[in-house]
């Protein structure tokens, strides 16, 4: 899929179960040369690694039994974005936040939209 502001994935329509899915993922490929450990995987997991993978965020390497996955720039553009908005979402003495994916889904197209510039 091509980076383009006309193609930004619906984010909104995110789970909180998508962006723990790409942070995991995030973490694997750093720490795990992109092999996850699938006693951390369940199948809801793997329908959030499809729409990553759908929109774009993930490549799918190895096999479907021995999956090794990697970002795409876009992946990491966005991953990096959530993961900070997960930071600034956890701070103590923060007032009551909006819903996680709400924060997420709009860290993400703003990261999204300046990985397509």
């Amino acid at each position: 899929m091509e980076n383009t502001a006309e193609a930004a994935p619906a984010f909104d329509a995110y789970t909180k179960t998508h962006w723990s899915v790409l942070l995991y993922i995030e973490t694997v490929v750093v720490d795990h040369y992109g092999i996850p450990d699938d006693r951390r995987v369940n199948t809801a997991d793997y329908e959030a690694v499809e729409t990553l993978l759908e929109d774009g965020l993930l490549e799918w390497g190895g096999t479907g039994l021995n999956p090794i996955f990697s970002l795409t720039d876009a992946g990491w553009s966005v991953a990096h974005a959530v993961r900070r908005a997960r930071a600034d979402y956890s701070r103590p003495g923060r007032p009551a936040p909006e819903p996680f994916p709400r924060l997420a889904a709009q860290a993400a197209r703003r990261a999204f939209s300046r990985s397509c510039d």
